[in-house]
Formats: C-alpha cells, structure tokens, sequence
C-alpha cells in the first residue's frame, strides 16, 4: 500500500506530486460531502450554466488534453485503491479543483435519472473529454451544470462571481 501512496521510484517528481494532490483533494471532498451542507458545496462547483451553455464545449489543444486525461487517471486511479468509497460527487468536485488549478475549461453536472429509479448523479467534463462518471451520464438528465475557470480567465474564488 506504501507504494501505492508514494508511487515507483522511476516516476518523476511531478508526476507524484499530481498523484499526491489527486488523493488529498479527493479526500477533502470526500470529507466536505459528508460534513457540509449543499448550499456550501455549490461555491466549491463554480458558476451555474444556463443549460444550453457552450462555455466548456470548446476543444482542448494537446497539452490541455494531455492535462485533463492526466487527471481522469489520477481520479480513477485513487477511487480504486482507496479503502472507501468515493461517490461521484466527490470524484467531480477533485477534478474539477485539480482542472482549475490549472485554468482549464471544466463543468460539472448535476442530474436526475430519467427513468426515477436511481439516485442523482454528478458527472464532470473538462472542455470535449469526459473525465469523472460520465460512462453513465447517459441515463441522467441534467439539472444544474457547474462551470469552473476557463483556461483563458483568471481563477475565482471560491464565494467571488464572475463580472461581465
């Protein structure tokens, strides 16, 4: 397990270092979801998009995307060593930390499931790539999308809106 949480010796600095913040924000919103309430979690998601909303549709140029599938592993990577469980929303609020942390496009949406069986969904895509619980984000319909930082506008706080 040590080697798990420190990693190879052959992998370099950075990429541990990417590892490491994979895991401490995952288990910070892990935390955060069961100790706080939702209204406190939407300031973590960013700004509400208007459904139809391309803000975060826009392609990705190849160190963008070499970014954000850098953290669609390291996301999945830690949510299946990890001894607990981690949920969905938890899996997209520590993507979307790590893609702001970086000024990429990212969008996190909430939803419903079509049929009304299953519990809601969180699932988050950064620009055109899928990266947290998007393989069944098919059979939800959407009611609140989440659009964090762009990878051409300057970082927000967390409380702080965006000025037109």
């Amino acid at each position: 397990m040590i080697r798990h949480l420190v990693g190879r010796a052959r992998i370099s600095l950075a990429r541990k270092r990417f590892a490491a913040e994979g895991l401490i924000l995952l288990c910070l919103a892990r935390l955060a979801v069961a100790m706080l309430p939702f209204a406190m979690l939407m300031r973590w998601f960013g700004v509400v998009a208007l459904q139809n909303s391309q803000a975060v549709e826009e392609q990705l140029n190849p160190s963008q995307t070499r970014i954000a599938l850098g953290v669609q592993y390291t996301i999945a990577r830690w949510v299946r060593l990890l001894p607990v469980e981690m949920g969905c929303l938890p899996q997209a609020m520590a993507g979307s930390a790590m893609l702001r942390r970086r000024k990429l496009p990212a969008r996190i949406s909430l939803g419903v499931p079509k049929g009304g069986e299953l519990p809601a969904h969180a699932w988050l895509e950064a620009g055109n790539i899928p990266i947290t619980g998007t393989a069944i984000s098919d059979s939800y319909a959407p009611i609140a999308r989440f659009v964090g930082a762009a990878a051409n506008e300057p970082l927000l706080s967390p409380g702080q809106g965006r000025s037109e």
